[in-house]
């Protein structure tokens, strides 16, 4: 009878639950916010994406465990023993509805073989030359649950002048972060100045010294005033954009235009363009809130309301963090 009961003693937990009518939690996901905002209904109804794999299997969700900044709950799908391929099927398609509260932008960089207009070809050349192109695929994620509204005035800061100038119309826009950063659109100069070493040795031992130095002071006056362009234009890579969105897609690029968007590294900001009727001193930003902000809320809800909509629903569920199997599950069946 010892023995019997030692081994009563030294049963896994996963067979305890099922001798309690009880099951081990399939998946585990971590917590983001306060432990006050935490509330198991919305984590339940993230699942609802999973309808079709789910077919009516009640989700339970526990209370939160952990320590502070590590906060964790465990998820339980239905009552009945689960296959680990069943519970992997739902938490997929959890995970892609979680993710499509998001929009996935991607930058393709146009190669320089396929640019047709010889300037522009020419430049991107250099700029591989010295290391300074863009190639390849790259996406990210418009983190909408965290936008930003702003508002701002249109100035021109003139030299020596205290003051800026500016009509005073008030512009609306949306700043939003990305998950993760994407690389720089915008050619930044200065390129480097061309030495003898830039040179490749078979190149150099064909020249004379007055060849060599013709060749350098030609090469670098053609960098300098590329650097000057620069300078003035900050022009794009050749690139192509792209969102997983539909209604992303009709909006213009354009870092100057008051109606059309632009991608910085961390972030995309959209324009709706003017506050009818709003007037205003210089500002920038999120400098002016109220009234004018409330405006601007109810331009965008105006004009995007897809856009709207999807802000609503990441909102909802922006402080979900990563789904993932339950280590302490083990498959049953």
């Amino acid at each position: 009878m010892e023995f019997i009961r030692v081994r009563r003693v030294i049963l896994p937990l996963a067979t305890l639950f099922l001798l309690a009518g009880c099951k081990e939690p399939e998946i585990q996901g971590t917590w983001n916010g306060s432990d006050s905002s935490f509330k198991p209904s919305a984590v339940a109804a993230l699942f609802s994406g999973a309808q079709k794999e789910l077919n009516g299997q009640t989700v339970s969700v526990s209370g939160l465990s952990g320590p502070v900044g590590n906060k964790v709950f465990q998820v339980t799908l239905g009552s009945n023993d689960t296959s680990k391929e069943w519970v992997e099927a739902v938490l997929a398609k959890t995970q892609e509805y979680q993710a499509s509260f998001n929009t996935t932008v991607t930058v393709n960089f146009i190669d320089v073989n396929d640019v047709t207009d010889e300037d522009e070809k020419s430049i991107l050349e250099t700029l591989k030359q010295v290391g300074m192109g863009q190639q390849g695929s790259y996406s990210s994620q418009i983190d909408w649950a965290r936008t930003e509204v702003q508002v701002y005035t249109q100035t021109l800061n003139i030299p020596g002048v205290k003051k800026p100038y500016g009509d005073n119309t008030v512009y609306c826009q949306i700043k939003v972060p990305l998950t993760q950063d994407l690389p720089d659109l915008v050619i930044k100069g200065p390129l480097p100045r061309m030495t003898e070493a830039d040179i490749p040795d078979d190149k150099r031992s064909q020249m004379s010294k007055e060849q060599l130095a013709q060749l350098i002071e030609t090469e670098n006056d053609s960098r300098e005033s590329l650097n000057i362009g620069l300078r003035m234009m900050e022009p794009d890579y050749p690139n192509k954009i792209t969102f997983s969105d539909e209604f992303m897609r009709h909006i213009p690029y354009s870092r100057r235009a008051s109606e059309a968007y632009y991608l910085e590294t961390d972030s995309i900001t959209i324009g709706f363009g003017a506050i009818p009727d709003a007037k205003s001193g210089p500002i920038s930003g999120n400098d002016l809130g109220g009234l004018l902000h409330s405006q601007c809320e109810s331009i965008v809800k105006e004009k995007m309301p897809e856009l709207d909509a999807k802000r609503a629903n990441s909102l909802g569920y922006k402080n979900i963090g990563k789904l993932t199997l339950n280590p302490e599950w083990k498959p049953v069946i």
